[in-house]
């Protein structure tokens, strides 16, 4: 988001994050905000959730979303598999974290991805954020169109390279 005003005394800002207001000193940071994804694996499987909503509406990508203030990561993740899901998932490792941009009001986000198993993958149902949930083999991934492609292409071909994306 692009701040034009300062939020303490409402003075024209003159120059985007970072910057100091003129009027009173307040100082404004253009900071990541932290974002949990999951890539629950089963049977080599990856599961990918089609979004509902823009941004993105239409493409592909691993549940996972904002965290809720002070909420770690790794509770965003399981909360956010729940609710786009339904599946309760158990984290089992990090996969990788990236910068990414989100749409013209979050100018950037840290996507925090991490390995995940579900306590039973056949629940799996699409949600009110989600038009579909599917399981993607590795090889099938290559061609899905991704949601964020700035970092979940990358992050999707390090989960295809982990012990995670081979079928047992």
């Amino acid at each position: 988001m692009i701040l034009k005003f300062c939020a303490e005394c409402g003075a024209a800002l003159g120059e985007p994050p970072p910057c100091r207001c003129a009027a009173c000193g307040r100082e404004f940071w253009d900071n990541p905000k932290p974002c949990g994804g999951a890539f629950v694996a089963h049977e080599g499987r990856l599961l990918l959730v089609q979004r509902a909503h823009d941004p993105w509406a239409g493409h592909w990508d691993v549940p996972g979303g904002f965290s809720d203030g002070p909420e770690h990561p790794e509770a965003t993740t399981v909360r956010e598999v729940r609710e786009e899901t339904g599946l309760a998932v158990r984290i089992t490792g990090l996969l990788g974290m990236w910068i990414d941009a989100y749409d013209a009001t979050v100018s950037a986000t840290l996507n925090i991805c991490f390995h995940a198993v579900a306590g039973d993958p056949t629940v799996a149902t699409a949600r009110e954020e989600t038009a579909a949930v599917r399981w993607f083999t590795a090889d099938e991934l290559v061609d899905v169109p991704l949601a964020f492609p700035d970092h979940m292409r990358a992050a999707v071909d390090r989960w295809r390279a982990s012990p995670a994306a081979v079928p047992p």
